[in-house]
């Protein structure tokens, strides 16, 4: 059983971590600062130690210049119950690095240990994480797992965002079994929960949206896109509906999946709001698109793949591609549809978004959905999932998941005797609010910790109609993504890969973090300020205009023109691009390592908007 109540001693060598419980002998999990070396053994309180700190948990341990980094929960709220287990998320954290002077150590080193432990908090300010003392929410309802093992040894590797931190103490566990180490090993996934006591005809029940990141390829916006080698997709996501009934004792799963279209593909960020698209015509793009769908599958049955693309202008290309590629696997478990979601949908037209559930409704019907009756015996099982997709994953994915998930909960409701024969759960007007209000909150939830802010189209989603109100909201977070995609989001990307050990901090490498900038990254942002300031001076710094003074403000009006063409057309020297893990793409050749890319460039934006 994992301890849910330990005390952290920091002395001046070690972290000790002591179970909260009435044993005269206690094992303790003591963490030499150092080395990062892990041991069992007792501990003598008050003796050299520095403090004394109450925790929920070990989030895990990281290494950087100084030695280790220990990562601990010291403050969690319980969110409900699902699965018969309570699920707690992560509301604080305490991040204790080794502070012991270390004269080896140079300033510059210091320095990056400063980033690295500012990148930790970041990563906890962007992302939620959730965790269950008692059962493994790595897994979905219906997956079979050993319930009798440790947590830790049958979590799904994908889910389970702290399994780096924790590979100290599970070399040992796995080492050592029955040792004692698997009690301090906590699982923790990223993403979202909500978990609602609610009911309908005064049937009362549980409704809860649990939301499971993925570990690989995980990062921000531009900085993650499309598969790599292992068939691991960018912003892959798994979401549960889940439903229980007091009464009868009932429970109900559906399961959805997103994921970044599974090419080699990437958009550069350049300071342009629509960024260039490279299509790679990598040698493994096959074997990969191969291993994603076949992990697929063996996971989760068969594939209603819908990409919510738009079929013209620069993203026409990518999904022919990716059309192309479905139909050369030649699987029959597989259905692709391409339902291009802003024409059907244009102009406030959201209700057109039932053209898509009628035209895949014969397959979810054959999809169904989990049910386990009161006797724990399983009525029906879901046999495929719909993997939706648009360029990001985010916006109309949200959408499409949520009228999707409203669909199989009416199904669920009308089995279970909640809802009359011809009732929808839209008949309820307390529930629907809750049931759009979770399914925004969800949607805002995976939009942060991929584009910095919250999802677009949530006013649907909310109220199940597309409003003026929202439409302005969104122009606002759309400017804010942009800001953050450019010069924000390459740090983002570098807290990911540190966090989850992407990156090994190597003492003896110089700091990745000089970068050393163009002449014109470091002269042309001052000479843009200092030209706008100069051609407001010009209008509102003089009381009389004479021809002297409009050719004044005419050249810094001209100046200000002529800089920012020299911006946009060197716009990846002035945006922010992670330091940690380069990106493969090199600029100045503007090539991939697998060969020349197919640009999709601003000729084709400039048509997708004309039309």
């Amino acid at each position: 059983m994992i301890h849910q109540n330990l005390n952290l001693h920091i002395t001046n060598g070690s972290f000790i971590i002591e179970p909260q419980t009435n044993e005269k002998v206690k094992n303790n999990l003591i963490i030499e600062k150092s080395t990062g070396n892990v041991s069992l053994g007792e501990y003598t309180l008050g003796i050299n130690s520095e403090k004394v700190i109450p925790i929920y948990g070990i989030f895990g341990t990281i290494q950087i210049n100084s030695g280790t980094v220990l990562i601990v929960i010291t403050e969690k709220e319980k969110i409900g119950e699902i699965y018969g287990t309570e699920i707690f998320k992560v509301k604080k954290v305490g991040i204790y690095p080794n502070t012991k002077n270390d004269s080896r150590l140079t300033q510059s080193q210091k320095n990056d240990d400063q980033v690295y432990l500012s990148m930790i908090s970041e990563v906890f300010k962007q992302c939620n994480f959730y965790f269950s003392y008692q059962r493994d929410i790595t897994h979905n309802a219906q997956i079979k797992f050993d319930v009798s093992a440790p947590i830790w040894s049958t979590a799904d590797e994908r889910f389970y965002w702290n399994q780096y931190m924790q590979k100290p103490i599970i070399n040992l566990a796995t080492q050592n079994p029955n040792a004692g180490f698997d009690d301090f090993i906590l699982p923790v996934i990223c993403g979202f929960c909500a978990i609602r006591p609610t009911a309908i005809n005064n049937q009362p029940f549980v409704f809860a949206i649990i939301s499971r990141r993925s570990r690989f390829r995980a990062g921000t916006r531009y900085n993650r896109r499309g598969i790599d080698d292992e068939g691991n997709v960018a912003n892959y996501v798994e979401t549960e509906q889940y439903v229980y009934l007091e009464s009868s004792k009932q429970t109900y799963s559906y399961v959805q999946t997103r994921g970044s279209i599974p090419l080699y593909w990437q958009q550069i960020i350049n300071v342009k709001y629509y960024p260039r698209l490279f299509i790679e015509p990598n040698i493994s793009t096959k074997d990969s698109f191969r291993k994603h769908f076949q992990d697929q599958r063996n996971r989760y049955g068969g594939q209603i793949i819908l990409n919510l693309i738009n079929k013209h202008g620069y993203e026409l290309h990518i999904g022919n591609e990716f059309a192309k590629q479905v139909e050369d696997l030649h699987d029959d478990r597989i259905t692709y549809v391409h339902f291009d979601f802003h024409k059907e949908c244009s102009k406030m037209r959201w209700h057109r978004i039932s053209l898509l559930m009628d035209q895949i409704e014969d397959n979810l019907i054959k999809q169904g959905y989990y049910h386990v009756n009161e006797n724990g015996q399983i009525v029906q099982e879901q046999t495929s999932v719909c993997r939706t997709n648009c360029m990001d994953c985010l916006d109309r994915t949200n959408v499409v998941q949520s009228v999707l998930a409203k669909r199989a909960l009416n199904h669920q409701l009308r089995e279970s005797g909640v809802l009359g024969p011809q009732q929808k759960v839209e008949d309820a007007p307390e529930f629907i609010f809750t049931f759009n209000n979770v399914w925004a909150d969800n949607a805002n939830a995976m939009s942060i910790q991929y584009s910095g802010t919250n999802a677009l189209k949530t006013d649907f989603t909310r109220t199940g109609k597309r409003t003026k109100m929202g439409a302005m909201n969104d122009l606002q977070n759309s400017i804010v993504r942009y800001v953050k995609n450019n010069f924000k989001d390459g740090s983002r990307q570098d807290g990911f890969d540190f966090f989850l050990g992407n990156y090994v901090v190597n003492p003896s490498l110089p700091s990745p973090f000089i970068n050393i900038k163009s002449p014109r990254a470091k002269f042309l942002p001052f000479a843009l300020v200092g030209s706008i300031f100069m051609f407001f001076v010009s209008i509102f710094g003089r009381r009389e205009f004479s021809a002297s003074a409009l050719v004044e403000i005419l050249f810094w009006a001209l100046l200000i023109v002529g800089v920012c063409q020299q911006i946009f057309s060197n716009g990846e020297d002035f945006v922010n691009k992670p330091s940690l893990i380069k990106p493969a793409y090199s600029a100045a050749s503007h090539q991939y390592g697998g060969g020349a890319p197919i640009q999709l460039d601003d000729i084709n934006i400039r048509k997708d908007k004309e039309k």
